[in-house]
């Protein structure tokens, strides 16, 4: 921030004109003797006062709108998840000239100290006759950028299909963006104006997991680590075939870390085969049945599973409180009256 801050006009120019610190005080010496000196360093003495209040001001601007954006991201649950490379990544940014990062300093103030690209030098905001070239999203995974105003805005889910049929009728729906990250994972992504979905295609990845891995990204904010839900059409499927589909994805998702009883899995029919049914049943916690693609995609995935873990926080806590309860009671030693209590060997002898 402070870096950023040294590229302002008034820094420049002072940095221009150092050498005046060392001719005013020997002029003013020269010309006025001890007492000239003596005012001289007072006048550059008030200077540097100034200089360091605005920078404070500018500073503590900084900090103020930074710590605002975080906790507006934190209560709106927004996230960056690049359309890119699919990767998870901190709120960053990028000149929409050159691309190249520039620092949140300046995209929070609104270039109110410093206006200008430092890898470039184009200015970033407009200002009266200056047209400004913007800011961008920022990945600082694959270096890319977009468009800050969308994937800096919204909320995100990371949804998948398990078979080819299910993942081209998505991407026949209205305002569907088919796309192909980095590393060969096709999905698409739908924003509805509060969320952005991301449905990949878990069923057709080119090698499998592995070829994930064997990349050169970090795998743990990898959007296939943090799957939420996935939607199956099951009819006309032979359960023969669903078996080996649902087997290929628990291999995947348990290679890529995501914990299979935490993901949603939402079937189109209302009432399945029963043998797919209790196929589903026995290999995932939570099924949901009857839900339509607009059904699924307005579901709001993290909030649900964020409930049932509360639920069974609480289910936990309730059946620990009473089992220290009743060991409680166990340990404490029962009372007898004392008309009751056997008298010793000793005094009946």
């Amino acid at each position: 921030m402070m870096l950023s801050l040294f590229r302002n006009p008034l820094f420049s120019l002072l940095r221009r004109l150092w050498w005046l610190s060392v001719l005013i005080p020997a002029a003013a010496w020269g010309l006025g003797g001890m007492e000239g000196l003596w005012l001289a360093v007072q006048f550059m003495a008030a200077g540097l006062g100034l200089l360091i209040g605005a920078a404070t001001v500018a500073l503590e601007h900084g900090a103020y709108v930074t710590l605002r954006d975080v906790l507006r991201r934190f209560i709106s649950g927004y996230r960056f998840l690049c359309p890119r490379c699919l990767h998870f990544a901190h709120f960053r940014f990028a000149c929409g000239a050159c691309g190249n990062e520039v620092e949140a300093f300046l995209v929070g103030t609104g270039g109110a100290y410093v206006n200008e690209c430092a890898a470039c030098h184009e200015p970033l905001f407009s200002y009266s006759v200056i047209k400004g070239r913007g800011v961008r999203a920022y990945c600082d995974n694959c270096f890319g950028n977009c468009d800050r105003d969308v994937y800096h805005q919204r909320r995100v889910s990371v949804l998948a299909t398990l078979l080819p049929a299910d993942f081209e009728s998505f991407g026949r729906l209205p305002g569907a963006q088919r796309n192909q990250s980095k590393d060969n994972v096709s999905f698409v992504c739908l924003d509805d104006g509060e969320r952005l979905n991301y449905l990949l295609d878990y069923g057709n990845l080119p090698g499998g997991i592995a070829s994930v891995y064997s990349s050169n990204y970090v795998m743990t904010a990898h959007a296939l680590k943090h799957l939420e839900a996935v939607w199956l059409d099951v009819a006309g499927l032979e359960p023969l075939q669903l078996g080996r589909t649902i087997d290929a994805f628990i291999r995947q998702s348990e290679s890529a870390g995501s914990g299979r009883s935490e993901i949603l899995v939402c079937v189109r029919q209302t009432s399945p085969d029963p043998v797919i049914k209790s196929r589903l049943e026995a290999q995932f916690k939570r099924v949901r049945y009857g839900l339509e693609p607009a059904d699924f995609l307005s579901l709001e995935v993290a909030a649900e599973l964020e409930e049932s873990r509360s639920q069974l926080s609480e289910t936990i806590l309730t059946l620990n409180l009473n089992s220290a309860a009743t060991l409680a009671a166990q340990a404490q030693p029962v009372k007898q009256p004392l008309g009751e209590r056997p008298i010793p060997a000793k005094l009946v002898d």
